[in-house]
């Protein structure tokens, strides 16, 4: 086994670590200042919103079996591939340099 030899933190790049909860699990490459390294993560929105998707979801759902008549199943499927690509959206995440501070999309 061979060792992989890495530069240490700095306690600047440490200090700003510490202020996330999540950290990316490799190394991330910030194009805006050439820092590759660990990064912090942070959700795009917060979690409240996700749930507000799935509540709403769940409303369409029952107005489609009240106005429609039809299945509570496809109702649901229905609500469900119409809010697909904003549950989508709402769990993506960004990384945050801690060198420069820039907000990173992942992609």
């Amino acid at each position: 086994m061979g060792c992989i030899m890495t530069e240490p933190l700095s306690k600047d790049i440490l200090d700003e670590l510490k202020k996330y909860k999540k950290l990316s699990n490799g190394n991330v490459l910030c194009l805006e200042c050439g820092y590759n390294g660990i990064m912090g993560v942070q959700k795009k929105y917060p979690s409240f919103l996700r749930s507000g998707v799935w509540t709403l979801i769940f409303i369409v759902s029952l107005f489609l079996r009240v106005v429609t008549e039809l299945n509570m199943i496809l109702c649901v499927l229905f609500a469900f591939s119409f809010f697909i690509p904003l549950l989508i959206k709402l769990n993506k995440d960004y990384y945050f340099c801690p060198q420069c501070k820039t907000k990173l999309k992942e992609r």
